[in-house]
């Protein structure tokens, strides 16, 4: 569980980008459809969703997809809604409800998800690889933004990188121990089955176990 100070830090600053591997659940039946993703009734009752909430894992994608998004977002938050729909999309071409099939029943769900380059706002990837490769600095400002904001869910959370260019810009992180980095596909990958997709996320649990048993 997550403390609440440190949970109400991470809605107060975060809420309009970041969110929690917990979405409406689908129907009975249609766990692998889209249905309910882009609903918000998890996060209506703030009390209850702390005590579902954890910092064991933490889910890093690479940035927000444009800009009319993460206005919406901030008008939502402003407007009173706790958690915008960031990784809760019901747009008819995303595919985050494979990222709700592939945490759901595991020590995955209830955890943080979040976006390592905040405040560039494109569905270009090669532009913003080209970006940081550029400007190495901006990058490393942007890891230590993310280390100051996941001190807020424990010690030491181990960290999903979604997609390979967050992998390896995440990856001299686990030099001296420092935190535990795994990969996996992003949920936008269209070339992965939703099944394999779930098996990616329980391989990395069961490697999780074995270092630490």
């Amino acid at each position: 569980m997550i403390n609440k100070d440190d949970y109400i830090f991470l809605r107060d600053r975060y809420a309009h980008i970041a969110s929690w591997t917990i979405w409406d659940k689908a129907p009975i039946g249609e766990e692998k459809t889209k249905r309910n993703i882009g609903g918000l009734e998890w996060c209506s009752d703030e009390e209850a969703l702390i005590q579902h909430i954890h910092g064991k894992y933490v889910f890093v994608a690479a940035n927000p997809y444009n800009k009319e998004t993460i206005t919406k977002q901030i008008e939502k938050h402003e407007s009173g809604l706790i958690w915008g729909s960031n990784f809760h999309s019901s747009w008819r071409f995303a595919n985050d409800h494979k990222l709700r099939y592939a945490t759901a029943g595991t020590e995955m769900e209830g955890c943080y998800i979040t976006d390592l380059i905040k405040d560039i706002q494109s569905r270009d990837v090669k532009s913003l690889k080209e970006e940081m490769k550029k400007n190495p600095s901006k990058l490393e400002k942007d890891i230590d933004i993310f280390k100051e904001e996941i001190v807020h869910l424990s010690d030491n959370p181990i960290i999903i990188a979604l997609g390979n260019d967050v992998y390896d810009w995440l990856k001299p992180l686990c030099e001296d121990d420092e935190y535990r980095v795994f990969k996996m596909h992003h949920f936008s990958y269209r070339f992965i089955s939703i099944d394999d997709y779930k098996k990616e996320a329980l391989d990395i649990i069961n490697q999780c176990r074995s270092i630490t048993e």
